[in-house]
């Protein structure tokens, strides 16, 4: 009996925690991105340049809790490239949008899987 009540417990924290509680995610928009690493599958990360300090500035870690990830090169030159972050949703992750102006503004970047192993992205052009 205790064995079939456990089983019935570990399904159902398994149904809850796999759940999406429906709600929409909270994005935050980060203007004046420099270049975008792409890691792996949907790790994404990016560089802003700081206006006035001319500093380059990671705003948000590797987001290798994403589930979602985007790249769209569908701006003019002359306008700032820019990326936006949903917030954590427990049990989903991150969804990441990133708007650049080519593909070239795409570098490889590390990962590390730990006894998955670890390397570098790189990208073909």
């Amino acid at each position: 009996m205790k064995r079939y009540m456990l089983a019935i417990m570990l399904c159902l924290c398994l149904i809850m925690s796999s759940c999406d509680d429906g709600r929409k995610p909270i994005y935050t928009r980060y203007s004046n991105v420099a270049r975008v690493f792409y890691h792996a599958r949907t790790d994404y990360s990016f560089l802003v340049l700081d206006e006035k300090t001319r500093e380059l500035i990671n705003p948000v870690a590797t987001l290798n809790t994403s589930i979602e990830g985007h790249v769209y090169a569908d701006l003019a030159a002359d306008e700032p490239m820019w990326a936006e972050v949903s917030d954590f949703i427990p049990g989903v992750g991150h969804r990441i949008n990133i708007h650049i102006h080519s593909v070239a503004h795409v570098s490889g970047g590390g990962w590390n899987r730990g006894k998955g192993g670890r390397g570098q992205t790189s990208i073909i052009e």
